[in-house]
């Protein structure tokens, strides 16, 4: 018997999205909970969102420090060869 994977953060957020969007897909306008599925939806998608958005705003902080710590190394070398 296989063992199963590890789910990636790319498994569980193209899950979560999914899992999102069946919240209220089969509600109408006539089911009695359709507000509250609805606005449980769009809460769900902000978190979704702001997630995506965070860690994407982490990466890119991540990579202009490592490219700014790279240019500091490589200034220090320079200046350490030139004496």
């Amino acid at each position: 018997m296989m063992a199963e994977r590890e789910w990636s953060t790319a498994d569980h957020f193209v899950y979560a999205l999914s899992k999102v969007r069946e919240i209220d897909a089969d509600v109408d306008n006539e089911h009695p909970h359709r507000h509250t599925l609805r606005c449980l939806r769009e809460t769900a998608n902000k978190v979704l969102y702001e997630a995506a958005i965070t860690a994407k705003d982490i990466a890119m902080h991540a990579e202009n420090l490592k490219r700014e710590l790279k240019e500091k190394a490589t200034t220090s070398s320079q200046k350490g060869s030139a004496v």
